[in-house]
């Protein structure tokens, strides 16, 4: 017997058997999953869908649509091809299909339910990928952060095409590691400089973690910063508003840490992050960029959250996919994502592989040579690394 699937537009309508076998904190129940959409996030679409093989439930999965703009590519100074997105889009009218969620990186957000090989959930899968393709007559379709289990079954898939050099930045924190101090004995006298200067850089500067009250209050001072940071870059596709960040610390309580550096009572910058089972996950940061060049806000940020992965008795900091080179200044190493996508219409496709070509150039491989570590802290790892003095 064929699959069959129920499509639903919002968790306001998703049936009882929806969280039936969930957790509460599970990402794909109700009272998670359903943050974007209650933030009311510009241009997107959501699915809630349930998969059913013989009539009885197998599949759970969500996806966002995202309705393609020209001011999601950062492009206004490159006027030939800020006239050809324009053409472009003007003219198919592109929509991306998310098997997963833009804004997050720390959860798949498929849930097979009962018994089932693995082979078999991602058939399943990839049918239901198809349906929602067909219903939301999306022009392309990226399935976002596959497990290494999914991502083997899909490396036989012929119809995807595997995202090339999808990496993010983790820092894999030593069990005797307690303090800012153990940090900063292991650094290279050149890099213990650096890193010296730069917190010298914002001594005159006030940082708070903010009150689930202060977030709210200071929600859209800090979607304004944000927005500085996202549009600073190649591409920000599915940009957060000022209702997320409350949202999100009504999802994750005090799990969402939110800090914020002040000159005076003004604020220049933020940070956020999730951290929960022994994982400190960096999420969204913004900051004044004037202010940057003054006080070294952005290496400041990633120092900031070193110190509280470390304090806080994390094994592991996430750092995200952007800013290779400063991210690896500061002693992370790059750990390879699972994603796959396909374009149906041979222009979006093009216009896919050019964008992918420059967002690779924009951070190039000079960070593949940074290695601020002394050399017996490699060599605990088992790592033979090259100086770079």
């Amino acid at each position: 017997m064929a699959l069959s699937f129920k499509i639903y537009r919002s968790t306001k309508a998703l049936p009882p058997e929806w969280d039936a076998t969930l957790h509460p904190q599970h990402p794909l129940h109700s009272t998670q999953v359903s943050l974007c959409e209650a933030s009311d996030i510009e241009h997107m679409n959501y699915f809630y869908v349930t998969t059913y093989y013989n009539n009885q439930l197998v599949l759970c999965s969500y996806f966002q649509q995202l309705r393609l703009k020209v001011s999601h590519f950062n492009c206004n100074n490159k006027f030939l091809q800020w006239v050809s997105l324009q053409a472009v889009i003007g003219t198919i009218r592109p929509s991306l299909l998310v098997a997963g969620n833009l804004f997050s990186h720390d959860a798949f957000y498929v849930q097979p339910i009962g018994s089932y090989h693995e082979d078999e959930a991602c058939a399943w899968y990839l049918d239901t990928i198809e349906e929602v393709m067909q219903i939301s007559r999306a022009t392309g379709v990226f399935i976002k952060d596959l497990p290494d289990a999914q991502a083997k079954v899909m490396q036989r898939h012929p119809h995807f095409t595997p995202m090339q050099n999808d990496i993010t930045m983790m820092f894999n924190i030593p069990a005797e590691w307690h303090s800012m101090t153990d940090y900063e004995n292991a650094l290279k006298h050149k890099y213990l400089q650096r890193f010296k200067k730069t917190r010298r850089m914002a001594e005159s500067l006030t940082v708070k973690r903010l009150t689930p009250a202060e977030i709210e209050q200071e929600k859209d001072i800090m979607n304004a910063l944000y927005r500085q940071v996202s549009d600073h870059q190649l591409v920000s596709m599915g940009k957060i508003n000022a209702a997320y960040y409350p949202a999100l610390q009504a999802r994750l309580g005090t799990d969402y840490h939110v800090h914020a550096w002040y000159q005076q009572n003004k604020m220049l910058a933020f940070s956020t992050a999730i951290v929960r089972d022994g994982i400190y996950d960096m999420n969204y940061i913004g900051f004044d960029y004037a202010a940057n060049a003054e006080y070294s806000i952005y290496f400041n940020i990633l120092f900031h959250c070193m110190q509280h992965a470390i304090e806080s008795g994390c094994q592991r900091l996430v750092l995200g996919r952007t800013a290779l080179e400063a991210k690896a200044i500061m002693g992370c190493h790059a750990e390879s994502m699972h994603g796959y996508y396909r374009m149906r219409h041979p222009l979006v496709r093009r216009m896919f592989n050019l964008i992918s070509k420059q967002f690779n150039n924009q951070w190039g491989n000079n960070w593949q040579g940074r290695h601020p570590f002394k050399s017996a802290y490699y060599q605990q790892l088992g790592q033979a690394i090259g100086s770079d003095e």
